[in-house]
C-alpha cells in the first residue's frame, strides 16, 4: 500500500483507487484519491 493512503485511512477518511480493468495490478495505471472533507 502507499504510505498516503495508509495515513490518510488512519485518519478515517475513504479512499478511492481508479485502475485499469485489464492490469488492476499494475501501479502505473492506478490511481488512488482521498476525498476532501467539506468546510462548514
Amino acid at each position: 500500500m502507499v504510505p498516503v493512503v495508509v495515513e490518510r485511512y488512519a485518519l478515517g477518511r475513504p479512499a478511492v483507487a481508479l485502475y485499469d480493468r485489464e492490469r488492476p495490478d499494475d501501479p502505473a495505471t492506478t490511481r488512488v484519491c482521498v476525498p476532501r472533507k467539506r468546510q462548514l
